[in-house]
C-alpha cells in the first residue's frame, strides 16, 4: 500500500521591489560567463556531424552565459546565503551569516569573483582563419581586451550581490512560516532544497526559535549510508514522535525511506522531473 500523495502550493510572494529586481535583472544580463570558458575546441563529434567551426564558438558562448545566469538566479531564489556563497565563496558566506554549512574543505567553493581573479585568457583550439575572420570577439583573442572584460564581469558579480542585499526578507521569511506551520500542525515535516548553505541558514533561523531541526546533506565528509541511517532513526516509519524539522538536499533524495513524516516542503522547485519523483 502507498500514501496518497496530495500537493499543495505555498504562497511566498514579495513587497514590491522592482526597482532593485530590475538592476539585478539589468546586470544578470551583461553577465558573459567568462570563468565557464577556459578552451575553445571542437569535438570529435561536432566536427563529423559538420558543425562548422564558428556555429561551434557560437553554442559555447551562448552554454556559458546562459548557465552563469542561470546560476545567479538560481542561488538568488534559494537564499541570500546561497548568492553570497555563489559570488564570493563558502567561507565568505558562512563569516557573513554566521552559520556552519557543514561542509568539508574540499567541498566548500571559492565563488565565482576569486575564480575571475585567476582566470586567463581562453586557450585557442578552433582555426586561424576563424580567429582572424572579425567574427570573433575581441577579448577571446586579445590579451588586453580579456582583462577589461574579466575586471568589468568581476564589479558585475559584486554589484549583483550587492543590489541583492537590499532585498527584504519577506521570501525566506514566507518560507519559515510555512515549515513552522507544518511542524505545528504535523510534527515532523521534511523541507528540500538544491544549496546546501541554505539548508545551514534555515537550520540556524529555525533553532534560534528552539524548534528541533536537523540537515541531511551531502559534502560533509560522512558517508552516505550513516546520513541515511540517522535521518531514518529520526523519520523512518518507525521513528518516535517527537517533533522536528529535517531539511534535506537532493543528494538525501535517494535510497531512503522517510516515512514517519507525512508533509514534505520544495523550498526550491527540483530541477529535473526524475529529481522530484526521488524527493517523493
Amino acid at each position: 500500500n502507498y500514501a496518497d500523495y496530495i500537493t499543495e502550493e505555498y504562497p511566498i510572494g514579495s513587497i514590491t521591489e522592482e526597482e532593485i529586481i530590475s538592476s539585478i535583472e539589468e546586470d544578470v544580463s551583461n553577465i558573459i560567463g567568462i570563468s565557464r570558458i577556459n578552451k575553445i575546441t571542437q569535438t570529435k563529434g561536432e566536427f563529423q556531424a559538420g558543425i562548422s567551426e564558428k556555429r561551434t564558438l557560437e553554442g559555447r558562448l551562448c552554454l556559458a552565459s546562459a548557465t552563469s545566469r542561470y546560476q545567479i538566479w538560481k542561488t538568488l531564489d534559494s537564499s541570500p546565503a546561497a548568492l553570497y556563497e555563489h559570488v564570493l565563496g563558502t567561507e565568505a558566506a558562512e563569516e557573513k551569516y554566521r552559520i556552519n554549512s557543514g561542509k568539508s574543505m574540499n567541498t566548500k567553493i571559492p565563488g565565482v569573483v576569486e575564480k575571475l581573479k585567476k582566470d586567463t585568457i581562453p586557450e585557442w583550439g578552433l582555426s586561424e582563419d576563424l580567429k582572424d575572420s572579425g567574427t570573433v570577439p575581441e577579448w577571446i583573442t586579445d590579451f588586453d581586451k580579456f582583462e577589461e572584460q574579466r575586471k568589468e564581469e568581476i564589479e558585475t558579480y559584486k554589484s549583483i550581490l550587492e543590489k541583492s542585499l537590499r532585498l527584504s526578507d519577506y521570501r525566506i521569511n514566507s518560507k519559515l512560516k510555512i515549515i513552522e506551520e507544518s511542524y505545528k500542525e504535523h510534527g515532523k515535516p521534511l523541507a528540500f532544497d538544491t544549496s546546501i548553505i541554505t539548508l545551514a541558514f534555515f537550520r540556524k533561523k529555525l533553532e534560534e526559535k528552539l524548534i528541533e531541526t536537523h540537515v541531511f546533506s551531502g559534502g560533509d565528509g560522512k558517508s552516505k549510508k550513516k546520513k541515511v541511517e540517522e535521518a531514518e532513526a529520526l523519520f523512518g516509519l518507525h521513528s518516535d514522535d517527537t517533533p522536528r524539522i529535517g531539511l534535506l538536499s537532493d543528494s538525501m533524495s535517494e535510497g531512503i525511506n522517510l516515512q514517519g513524516s507525512n508533509v514534505l516542503i520544495h523550498l526550491t522547485y527540483p530541477t529535473t522531473v526524475r529529481k522530484a519523483e526521488q524527493r517523493v
